[in-house]
């Protein structure tokens, strides 16, 4: 089931899963965001948990008050920085965010 999330929303959990040792040899990542209005933002994961079984690195994040500010089509890009400062971009993801009442 796909829940709805609203212009304003506190709270809501981001799961990014990456196929990838994200860990080892990386110095720095953020998540990258692009509102609505193209203004593009950075967030900062709560965590970068890689599981070494499934060879999948679980980034996650909680919207905080003016995140999510702007009503219609959010992207999110995790943007990798290695140790020998090489910057990698990963896929984008897309969502929608409603105005309130919105159905």
């Amino acid at each position: 089931m796909n829940q709805a999330v609203y212009v304003g929303t506190i709270g809501c959990h981001i799961h990014i899963l990456i196929p990838d040792d994200l860990v080892t040899e990386v110095e720095s990542i953020v998540i990258e965001v692009c509102k609505p209005s193209l203004n593009v933002v950075e967030w900062n994961p709560l965590t970068v948990d890689y599981d070494s079984e499934t060879g999948i690195t679980t980034l996650t994040y909680e919207t905080i008050e003016g995140d999510l500010n702007e009503a219609g089509m959010y992207r999110i890009q995790p943007v990798v920085t290695m140790t020998d400062g090489d910057i990698w971009p990963l896929g984008v993801a897309t969502w929608s965010v409603l105005a309130r009442f919105e159905v």
